[in-house]
C-alpha cells in the first residue's frame, strides 16, 4: 500500500515537470482605433499575458524573456489594417482600424453686400480645408435671391469621407447700388477687389448708447478622455456645444480638433473663428 502511493507522487512530480518546460502565452489586442496621421508603435496595441509592453521606440522589444517583433502602421491609409506580430517565433495576426476624427476647417467672409441684380458667387468668399480628405463635401444651407432687396442667412456645412462635419455662418445683404457705401462692392471676378477692407466711422455718443452690443465670444472648451469622455463621446459633445452656441447666434462657426499631448491624443478642443 505504501509503494502505491509513492508511485503515485512520484507520477505527479513528473507531470509537474513536463508541464514547466511548455510556456504558453496568451496575446490582447487594444480595441481602440488608431488615429490618422499619428505616430504610433504597434507594440502598444498588444498585452501579454494580461500586461502590457512597455514604450519603446523600436519594434523589436524583449520583456520578461519574451521576444516580440512589432510591425510597421501607414496611419495616413484610413481603414482596416490585418498587422502580424512575431511572439517568440509565432505569428499573431490581428485586424486594426485607422480612423479619421478631425472635422473640416472653414474661413471666410461672415458679413457680404451684394448689389441687386449682380451675378453673385458664393465660393469666392470661404475655403475649406481638411487634414484627410483632399475634396470634402460641401452643402449650402439656405438660398440667396439676388434679386430681392433683403438679408439672407446662409449656413456652409462641409463634411470629410469620414463623416466629420463642420458649418460656417454668413450673412448676405443684397441692396440697392444707390445704397454701396465705400465698404461695399461689386462681385468682382478679382478676388482680391472682392475683399476691399471695411471703412467705418466711429459712432456718436448717441450711437454708442443705442447700437446693441454683440455677445462676447465664448470660451474655448476642451472634452478630455481623463473626464470620462471616449473618443466619439467627445466628438459628439463638442459638435453639441458649437451648435447650440450658432443656434443662439453666439458664434457664425466653430472647429472642433483632436487634442494631442506627446503622440497621444487626450480628447478635444473647440476653437471659434
Amino acid at each position: 500500500m505504501q509503494l502505491v502511493r509513492k508511485r503515485a507522487s512520484l507520477l505527479v512530480i513528473l507531470v509537474l515537470c513536463a508541464c514547466s518546460s511548455k510556456i504558453s502565452y496568451k496575446v490582447e489586442y487594444s480595441d481602440e482605433p488608431i488615429l490618422y496621421d499619428s505616430t504610433i508603435n504597434t507594440c502598444s496595441q498588444i498585452s501579454i499575458n494580461g500586461e502590457k509592453i512597455p514604450y519603446s521606440d523600436t519594434s523589436e522589444i524583449t520583456y520578461k524573456d519574451v521576444s516580440v517583433s512589432c510591425p510597421y502602421i501607414d496611419t495616413k491609409v484610413i481603414g482596416t489594417h490585418k498587422l502580424t506580430f512575431v511572439i517568440n517565433g509565432k505569428d499573431y495576426t490581428q485586424a486594426f482600424k485607422v480612423i479619421d476624427i478631425t472635422s473640416p476647417v472653414i474661413k471666410g467672409d461672415t458679413d457680404i453686400n451684394v448689389i441687386k441684380g449682380n451675378d453673385f458667387d458664393l465660393s469666392k468668399h470661404y475655403t475649406i480645408y481638411d487634414n484627410a480628405d483632399p475634396n470634402p463635401k460641401v452643402s449650402i444651407l439656405g438660398t440667396v435671391d439676388v434679386n430681392e432687396i433683403g438679408e439672407y442667412k446662409i449656413k456652409i456645412k462641409a463634411t470629410d469621407a469620414s463623416q466629420n462635419e463642420s458649418f460656417f455662418d454668413m450673412v448676405i445683404h443684397v441692396i440697392e447700388k444707390k445704397n454701396v457705401a465705400i465698404d461695399q462692392y461689386e462681385e468682382s471676378d478679382d478676388p482680391v477687389q472682392n475683399h476691399i477692407p471695411e471703412v467705418s466711422k466711429k459712432p456718436s455718443n448717441t450711437q454708442q448708447e443705442t447700437q446693441p452690443q454683440l455677445p462676447a465670444k465664448p470660451a474655448e472648451k476642451s472634452f478630455l478622455f481623463s473626464a470620462g469622455f471616449t473618443y466619439d463621446s467627445a466628438y459628439t459633445a463638442c459638435n453639441q456645444y458649437g451648435k447650440s452656441l450658432i443656434s443662439q447666434n453666439i458664434i457664425n462657426g466653430y472647429t472642433c480638433t483632436p487634442i494631442k499631448v506627446d503622440d497621444e491624443y487626450t480628447g478635444y478642443h473647440i476653437s471659434f473663428p
